[in-house]
């Protein structure tokens, strides 16, 4: 299950037929040859599954895993373009790795533009803000641009969950 087609046709089985996660799951970690193609269509722009492929992905994904530390500079620039939903996914497959110091500015850049961008849904926004977060811990000096990104402009569309999200968020700053 190695071409756009196949990994497709599962991803909409796996909506269709109960329990079919957890075997998609076992096929994905059986070879690192599967996990590199779901990988590699969960990255692309123009398939309307791929957010899906990365929703499944991260019940692959192990803490550290190398699989995903070898591609997370193409991960983080896939971000970039990718519908609200897909964004989120791509994010949250990044939080089980420790990125090398290089890529964390890709990711902070690309979390910045998606937390200043209002029109994104609430749910994408806090995810970027979080991994924004988790970089700041390792930088001190970000920690205070992450508090000026919590000002009423940009915290206004928030649903009242993500504002309870955030408030957490920012106690973990200060």
């Amino acid at each position: 299950m190695n071409s756009s087609i196949e990994i497709s046709n599962s991803i909409q089985l796996l909506f269709r037929e109960k329990g079919r996660k957890e075997q998609l799951i076992s096929h994905i970690n059986e070879r690192k040859e599967n996990f590199d193609a779901f990988l590699s269509f969960s990255l692309l722009s123009d398939e309307p599954l791929a957010w899906r492929a990365a929703w499944v992905l991260r019940s692959c994904i192990n803490k550290n895993d190398q699989r995903i530390s070898e591609r997370a500079i193409e991960i983080t620039k896939a971000i970039a373009g990718k519908e609200d939903g897909h964004q989120r996914e791509l994010i949250k497959n990044l939080e089980h790795i420790k990125l090398e110091e290089s890529y964390e500015g890709y990711l902070f850049d690309a979390c910045m533009n998606i937390w200043e961008d209002l029109s994104k849904i609430p749910s994408t926004r806090i995810t970027a803000f979080k991994a924004m977060n988790r970089i700041a811990k390792k930088y001190p000096e970000l920690k205070q641009d992450l508090i000026l990104l919590t000002e009423d402009h940009y915290t206004e569309s928030l649903t009242s969950g993500i504002a309870a999200t955030l408030k957490k968020e920012i106690k973990k700053l200060i």
